[in-house]
């Protein structure tokens, strides 16, 4: 709050500085000066009018210099053609001007991920949902390159700080559609037109599977909504009826995002503030409903009802690309309704510290990353239907396995002095797409790794 008050104060000082040097400020003592009720002029009315379209202009002026989403301008200089990437930041808000580069670094990717994705993917998409896009961008921003990056900080505590850079055309090769064809002729050459358009579904299915193994675990209408376009079936005139080429088309970029969204969910930009309205900002991984943690363990996850190892998930390059850019990864731990209280708490804290030290392995592998601070975040048990599973079965154990998702958290943004915590907390409890709710647990302990 102190800080927001400061900017404000700061850059009304600056106003009040520049108006005073036009003259402006002699002007408006003459002004009010002829409001006093002794000195009013048949123009009252009007002046006064001038005077509020005035302060009205000014408000909307304050709510612009505060507005995060400014357009980058791009410009020309020895280095070829440039982005000007800018964001206004207070400077105690952060230790370093090292974090100031992460935080412009991290917004100039978004921005020019969602450029790409408006201009080269979005007319593309068939049935077109904001859920595709977030899919996809989620997979652009990892592979944004910003190349020839240059940094220009306000030597003002309060100021414009500006990152320069040449986008790469690396996201181009991830646009590319890729193309299939296939001969099809109906088993059953009597058969109706609703049976036949329902075996080319399974037809185009299965070619899309032989493609990617990894689709015989989705569902064909999600494998059929990768469809760029609604399949071309070029009948033969002089064969068979029924009988042709069946030709349809996928954007691999939209098969990537779906098969990672099948492991892990990223929502990002969930933000929140501590009671001193010091802000934080975060990324949340999810791990999609099929992992939770074995009931039964507190360092054993299943897939499915069946222990794995999620080490090589943890390892793998679209996973280390979502921790790109932190300030600190937090691992979650979580533990379902059924037992004691004090045994399930106890429970869901070594399951944090287990994913922890998984994490540690996994990013210790990265440069860049092994010296990242990690917390724990102990969520304890579940406690909504408490007394509706007071033990555990088969049954509820299979029925509560959502209650033990696996959770990690990317610190994206933080003010120097938020209190992580409170920050955290309530960026959860604003957040309704989250798929887990912190008031359905009974802890919320954060906790610095060792």
């Amino acid at each position: 709050m102190i800080g927001s008050i400061l900017e404000w104060l700061g850059l009304l000082k600056g106003i009040f500085g520049l108006l005073e040097k036009l003259g402006f400020t002699k002007f408006l003592k003459k002004v009010f000066e002829s409001l006093k009720p002794h000195n009013r002029k048949p123009h009252f009315w009007i002046i006064l009018i001038l005077i509020l379209v005035l302060i009205l202009i000014l408000i909307l002026a304050l709510q612009n210099f505060f507005n995060d989403e400014k357009s980058d301008l791009v410009f020309k200089d020895e280095k070829g053609y440039l982005i000007k990437h800018c964001k206004s930041l207070y400077k105690s808000k952060y230790n370093s001007i090292e974090e100031f580069k992460k935080v412009l670094r991290s917004e100039a990717k978004i921005n020019e991920a969602k450029k790409f994705f408006d201009n080269n993917i979005k007319d593309r998409i068939s049935n077109y949902t904001p859920e595709k896009e977030k899919q996809i961008l989620n997979i652009l921003e990892r592979y944004v390159v910003l190349e020839k990056k240059d940094y220009d900080n306000s030597p003002d505590e309060f100021g414009d700080s500006c990152i320069y850079f040449k986008p790469s055309n690396k996201l181009k090769d991830k646009v590319k559609p890729k193309n299939f064809q296939k001969r099809y002729c109906p088993s059953d050459k009597m058969a109706s037109l609703p049976e036949i358009q329902k075996e080319k579904e399974i037809r185009i299915i299965n070619e899309l599977r032989d493609y990617e193994p990894l689709l015989e675990q989705l569902a064909e209408k999600k494998i059929l909504s990768l469809l760029l376009e609604k399949p071309i079936f070029e009948e033969d005139l002089k064969g068979r009826k029924h009988c042709g080429l069946l030709k349809f088309s996928i954007l691999p970029i939209q098969l990537k995002a779906i098969l990672i969204e099948d492991e892990f969910n990223t929502i990002s930009e969930v933000k929140g503030a501590d009671e001193n309205d010091n802000k934080g900002e975060f990324k949340f991984i999810i791990l999609s409903d099929k992992y939770n943690w074995d009931y039964d363990s507190d360092n054993q996850i299943e897939l499915r009802g069946k222990k794995v190892d999620i080490s090589e998930l943890l390892e793998s390059e679209d996973m280390i690309l979502a921790f790109k850019e932190t300030f600190g990864i937090i691992s979650v731990g979580t533990a379902s309704c059924e037992g004691p209280k004090n045994s399930e708490n106890n429970k869901a804290y070594k399951r944090a510290v287990t994913l922890d030290k998984e994490l540690k392995q996994a990013l210790e592998k990265h440069e860049d990353l092994r010296d990242e601070q990690r917390y724990t975040l102990n969520l304890g048990q579940y406690k909504k239907y408490e007394r509706k599973c007071s033990s555990k079965t088969e049954k509820t154990e299979k029925e509560t396995a959502i209650q033990r998702r696996v959770i990690i958290i990317s610190i994206t943004d933080r003010d120097t002095d938020v209190n992580l915590k409170q920050a955290l907390r309530d960026a959860i409890k604003n957040r309704e797409d989250l798929s887990f709710d912190i008031e359905n647990y009974n802890l919320f302990e954060l906790t610095e790794s060792n």
